[in-house]
């Protein structure tokens, strides 16, 4: 399963300890031996990767030598065409285009990027400069990021099985969780199996600094919708028009790329 990942300790460690954290992260994330792994360590104490399904490459790391960021990306972004006018890139079968755009988007909007992007994803921006990490989610929380954190570190993955891999302590059965499971057979909100391991919200924008991190929700299902009294026969119209609408721009967006 394609998947991405992450460890940061909040002290510089050496780089060979983070080396073999994230490869232990990121190894359990392997289905088949066609998948394959790449990730960034650096001196700062922080790695992330990701992990290919070696069928559908839906996960993408990006870093090169003039940026001062890295971004791992996991997904599918559905607005391609307008987001390729935005940031300008021209090589459209660059294996890793998403990264790019991602990376584009965030040295121009910040976190402020989310408003513009479209699909089903979950990314990762690493600034080692500053030490800053982004993580978002996409609207609808297709792409699962699970994640950990105590007073030496912050671990994330887009499974729990890759936070499990390197936590040494014993976590602490989250007896809610298995309620929601005995009663709805699924686990409501951000709750997972151990209570010292979450699952990000949807439309989330996660900012961490050093120890120090904040979530905020920049989008939510509309509670009340007003329809002015249109008719049944109107709201129908409207309804077959967005649908044809989404259907024809996803169908450009995949020419496109």
């Amino acid at each position: 399963m394609s998947g991405i990942a992450g460890y940061l300790f909040y002290e510089d460690i050496s780089e060979e300890l983070v080396n073999k954290k994230i490869i232990s992260m990121l190894n359990p994330l392997i289905i088949n031996q066609k998948d394959r792994i790449e990730f960034h360590v650096d001196k700062h104490g922080c790695a992330i990767g990701i992990c290919n399904n070696g069928h559908v490459n839906t996960a993408k790391i990006f870093q090169d030598k003039t940026s001062e960021y890295v971004v791992v990306f996991n997904g599918c972004l559905t607005n391609t065409k307008d987001l390729i006018a935005m940031t300008g890139i021209s090589n459209l079968y660059e294996e890793n285009f998403e990264a790019v755009i991602i990376k584009r988007l965030f040295e121009k909007f910040n976190k402020r990027l989310v408003e513009f992007i479209q699909g089903i994803y979950a990314f990762a921006i690493w600034d080692p400069k500053r030490r800053n990490l982004t993580i978002g989610t996409d609207r609808y929380g297709f792409e699962y990021i699970y994640f950990y954190h105590d007073k030496e570190k912050f671990l994330f993955g887009s499974e729990i099985k890759a936070i499990l891999s390197v936590i040494e302590s014993r976590l602490e059965a989250n007896t809610d969780a298995i309620c929601d499971i005995h009663n709805y057979h699924m686990i409501l909100g951000t709750k997972t199996s151990f209570k010292e391991i979450q699952l990000m919200p949807h439309a989330a924008i996660f900012h961490l600094n050093k120890d120090r991190h904040s979530i905020k929700q920049y989008w939510d299902y509309p509670i009340h919708v007003e329809h002015n009294e249109d008719s049944e026969e109107n709201l129908m119209r409207r309804s077959k028009e967005l649908i044809k609408n989404a259907t024809r721009k996803n169908i450009k967006n995949i020419k496109n790329v």
